[in-house]
């Protein structure tokens, strides 16, 4: 296997729109990096320009030690999956997955020795004799990514490779590429636009935005310690609740609540007091209490929504004041996305619609961003 490099990489196309700007990135040996953003964030770009599907307009692409930049696609040694299979309808599992072995004239008893090992790393061994047609959703990206493995390659390219199955079957075949990542200790490149399946699959999420890198590092980290509020709303399932706050005479003043900052907190924010900020809090970070004594909010529960192991209350909130340059860091949205808090509850909940919440926070919990370039000011 081998590590990939992005030295200051940047895609520009003729009309002059900028898909990629200036990437600084390295995948290490046998790690596997999620590529998550939006859609036209440039993920899939960066992907294509690695395997030598889309030229680079500046910088460096470097696999394995070696400036691969100006390679042809097949003189680079990279496997690519996509989300579409791209199998050969005619043909049966055990000749696609052998077609690149057939191509480089390997012995026919090699080839067959690859495939069937590949095979019975997927659990296709049965299915060898079937055409595509004749398989589910999730057997023929099996046959896809086992297309890929025979090869063995120096790194694996996956472009969205789940988008195309059903809810359970990704949450199946999630667990199947991490395991044989693990079991291949293969460098994998792997893009989406699902936060869950990057935040589940990757040693390292790499969130991107309008063609730039936003944050690289654990998803623990990008979910515990977002760089911006981009990323902070980006990252987590249910979304962070973002909206406008201040500070005010050593306490945070909420559209909702008003809580105690602690003095050395206080003391390493350079923000004075009054000025616009935003505050973002988790779903999970909001605790029920038995009454209003002991809340640092009552809210009213608009919408619940029940999913067995746990209920999230939708709860309606005063508006925020979110600037305009908050707003467009959270591309998208209105102020109005941002007048209901989403808290998250126990199943064993006593809480109704239309029925009184309430709850107490934790100020460490609260993550404050700058509301003119939305940095996290803590970090």
């Amino acid at each position: 296997m081998a590590s990939i490099v992005f030295d200051g990489v940047t895609k520009r196309y003729p009309d002059g729109t900028t898909a990629v700007r200036e990437l600084d990135l390295t995948v290490g040996d046998g790690e596997l990096a999620i590529l998550v953003g939006p859609s036209g964030c440039g993920k899939s770009t960066a992907l294509r320009m690695v395997a030598g599907l889309e030229e680079v307009t500046a910088g460096r692409v470097v696999l394995d030690g070696e400036d691969v930049t100006k390679r042809s696609p097949s003189d680079r040694d990279i496997a690519m999956v996509f989300q579409n299979y791209a199998l050969y309808p005619h043909m049966t599992v055990s000749q696609n997955m052998s077609f690149a072995l057939r191509l480089s004239k390997l012995p026919k008893a090699q080839v067959r020795a690859k495939v069937r090992e590949t095979a019975a790393i997927l659990g296709l061994e049965a299915l060898l004799d079937r055409k595509p047609g004749q398989l589910s959703g999730g057997q023929r990206q099996r046959v896809a990514m086992g297309r890929a493995i025979v090869r063995e390659p120096k790194a694996f390219l996956m472009d969205e490779p789940l988008s195309n199955l059903d809810a359970k079957l990704r949450v199946q075949t999630r667990m199947e590429i991490a395991r044989l990542q693990q079991r291949l200790g293969a460098t994998m490149l792997y893009v989406t636009h699902d936060q869950t399946e990057a935040m589940t699959l990757g040693d390292r999420v790499v969130a991107m935005r309008g063609g730039v890198l936003q944050q690289a590092g654990p998803p623990a980290e990008l979910y515990g310690r977002p760089a911006n509020v981009f990323v902070a709303g980006f990252i987590g399932s249910p979304a962070m609740n973002l909206l406008g706050a201040r500070i005010e005479a050593g306490r945070l003043v909420l559209p909702f609540a008003s809580l105690a900052l602690e003095p050395e907190r206080r003391a390493r924010l350079d923000v004075r007091d009054g000025a616009p900020l935003i505050a973002g809090i988790r779903p999970h970070a909001f605790r029920e209490v038995d009454g209003a004594d002991g809340a640092d909010a009552t809210l009213t529960v608009e919408v619940l929504e029940a999913l067995g192991a746990e209920s999230f209350a939708a709860c309606p909130i005063a508006a925020g004041d979110l600037p305009e340059a908050a707003l467009d860091e959270l591309a998208g949205t209105s102020e109005a996305d941002h007048r209901q808090l989403t808290v998250r509850l126990e199943a064993t909940s006593p809480a109704a619609p239309g029925a009184p919440l309430h709850v107490a926070l934790d100020g460490a919990a609260v993550h404050l961003f700058d509301a003119d370039d939305g940095r996290n000011l803590e970090r």
